[in-house]
C-alpha cells in the first residue's frame, strides 16, 4: 500500500505524527482492530514492513533505508485508548546515510499528542568517508577506521534546540589525519570524541604528530550551538600529555596562515557545506587552551624537565599564560606573548624568572643569547636572575640579535670568569700570572 494513502485511513493526529517522514516504496502493513461496535476508542495494533526506500525526516535523509514497524493506541492498560497513550515502533532499522553504513536498535515515537522521538543510530566506517561530508577545507581524514554511536531524546519536529537533547561518541582506530592549513599530521590516531547535548569532549585520545607521541583530552563548551553562529566565541580547552616532546619540530607553526591572518584557505573545485564551513570557522577563529605536560622537553641544544604550560592560541597570537620547567639544575618560570605582526615575523615578549641554574648550561642552550661579548666556556656558576625582553623571530624561530631590548637582573653563586678575553689582555699590566 502506498505510505501516503495509508496515513489518509488514521486519524489527523497519528497521520501528523507519520508525515514526519517520506519514503518512495510501497509498504506491507497488517492491522489488528478490536472493540464494542456500540461505541468507544477500539484497540488498534498495527505492523509494517518497509524495503529499500529512500527515507526523508526533518533530521536526515537516508537512502536504501529497510525498517519494520508497529504502533499501539494503548501503551498503557486500562489507560484511555487516545494519542497520549499511543506509540510507534520502528525495528531492525538498516540504511546509508551520505554513503556511510547507519543501524538502529530502537526508534520510538511517543504520546503522539506531543510527539516525542527516542532513537540511537551507529555505523561503522573507513574515515576517510567522512571526508565527502565534513567537506571543507581544513581536515583530510587519510586512513583508519571509525564508529558513530549517537543518542537522541526530544521534540519530533526539528528546531534550533535539538543538539540539546543529542548525545553520542565518534571513535577514531589507527587513524591518519592532515590539519591542511599547517600540514599538520598527526599518525595512529585512537581514542574518542564525546558530544553532550551542546558541548564536545575528546577523551584519552593518542596520536603521534612529528614523532612526538601525544595524549590528548579536551573540551569546547557549546560548541554545536555556536559553530554556525558565533564561531569567534567557541573556546575549546586542550589538556596535551607528552612523555618527551622535541619543541623544534613544531617551530614552523610559527608561519602565517595562508591566505593571511584569519583567512580560510580554500580548496579549489569544492563547494563548501554548512558543517565544513563551521568547522573551518572554528579551527580558524576559535579560541584554544592549552595546558602542556611533559618530563622531557629538548628545544636544539636546550632541554628541560617537569615542564608545564599554559599557552592560549587566537589567530596568530600566542598568549604565554605561565610555563614552568626545571633546567639544568636549577628552575625556570616564564609569561607573556608572541604576535605574529607579518610573514615571517613574530615580535615575542618574555618575562622570565631563573633559579639557580648551572649558567654555563643555560647560555650553551641559548647559543649565547645571541651575543658573543662572554660566552658559555668563560662561565662557570649557579645563576639566578628576572628577565624582561622584547624580540622578533622568524618562522624558523630564529632570534635577530638586533631586535632584542632587555633588563636582566642577575645574581652568580660560585662564579668564575674563564679565559675572558678582556681580562687577558691587561694582565701583562695587572694581576700578572694569575
Amino acid at each position: 500500500i502506498s505510505y501516503e494513502f495509508a496515513k489518509s485511513l488514521l486519524t489527523t493526529k497519528i497521520a501528523n505524527a507519520l508525515s514526519f517522514a517520506k519514503v518512495d516504496q510501497p509498504v506491507d502493513a497488517d492491522a489488528l482492530i478490536g472493540g464494542s461496535l456500540s461505541g468507544g476508542d477500539p484497540l488498534i495494533r498495527a505492523y509494517w514492513n518497509m524495503g529499500h526506500t529512500r527515507l526523508n525526516t526533518p533530521f536526515l535523509d537516508f537512502e536504501d533505508a529497510t525498517f519494520a514497524g508497529f504502533y499501539t493506541n494503548e501503551v498503557q492498560a486500562g489507560q484511555p485508548r487516545r494519542d497520549p497513550n499511543s506509540k510507534i515502533d520502528i525495528s531492525n532499522f538498516s540504511a546509508k546515510w551520505k554513503g556511510l553504513p547507519v543501524a538502529s536498535n530502537n526508534i520510538s515515537i511517543v504520546n503522539l499528542s506531543k510527539p516525542l522521538l527516542i532513537c540511537d543510530l551507529n555505523s561503522s566506517f573507513p574515515l576517510v568517508q567522512l571526508n565527502e561530508l565534513i567537506g571543507g577545507n581544513s581536515i583530510k581524514l587519510q586512513s583508519g577506521d571509525g564508529t558513530i554511536d549517537v543518542n537522541y531524546k526530544g521534540p519530533l519536529e526539528k528546531n534550533n534546540n535539538t543538539n540539546s537533547f543529542v548525545n553520542g561518541t565518534v571513535s577514531f582506530i589507527n587513524g591518519t589525519v592532515l590539519f591542511v592549513p599547517r600540514t599538520v599530521e598527526l599518525k595512529n590516531v585512537n581514542g574518542k570524541l564525546e558530544f553532550k547535548n551542546s558541548d564536545i569532549y575528546i577523551e584519552n585520545l593518542r596520536c603521534e604528530a612529528f614523532n612526538n607521541q601525544l595524549i590528548l583530552n579536551g573540551a569546547a563548551k557549546n560548541l554545536v550551538t555556536l559553530i554556525n553562529t558565533q564561531p569567534d566565541r567557541v573556546v575549546m580547552n586542550w589538556q596535551i600529555y607528552s612523555p618527551s616532546l622535541n619543541l623544534a619540530s613544531f617551530i614552523y607553526l610559527l608561519q602565517q596562515r595562508p591566505g593571511g591572518s584569519g583567512a580560510n584557505p580554500v580548496a579549489s573545485g569544492k563547494k563548501s557545506n554548512e558543517l565544513s564551513s563551521g568547522v573551518d570557522n572554528v579551527l580558524s577563529k576559535g579560541i584554544l587552551n592549552v595546558k602542556l605536560t611533559t618530563p622531557d622537553l629538548r628545544y636544539k641544544k636546550f632541554e628541560a624537565s617537569n615542564v608545564a604550560a599554559a599557552v592560549t592560541l587566537a589567530q596568530n597570537r600566542y598568549q604565554i599564560n605561565s610555563v614552568s620547567m626545571d633546567h639544568s639544575g636549577g628552575h625556570i618560570q616564564l609569561t607573556r606573548s608572541l604576535n605574529t605582526k607579518q610573514d615571517n615575523d613574530h615580535e615575542g615578549k618574555v618575562d622570565a624568572t631563573v633559579q639557580n641554574v648551572d649558567v654555563n648550561k643555560i647560555f650553551t642552550a641559548f647559543n649565547n643569547f645571541g651575543q658573543n661579548g662572554i660566552k658559555a666556556e668563560n662561565l662557570e656558576g649557579r645563576l639566578t636572575a628576572t628577565v624582561t625582553a622584547v624580540f622578533s623571530l622568524d618562522d624558523a624561530g630564529k632570534v635577530n640579535p638586533s631586535s632584542v631590548h632587555s633588563s636582566v637582573d642577575f645574581s652568580l653563586l660560585d662564579g668564575a670568569l674563564n679565559n675572558f678575553d678582556p681580562v687577558k689582555k691587561i694582565q701583562s699590566f695587572v694581576f700578572k700570572s694569575r
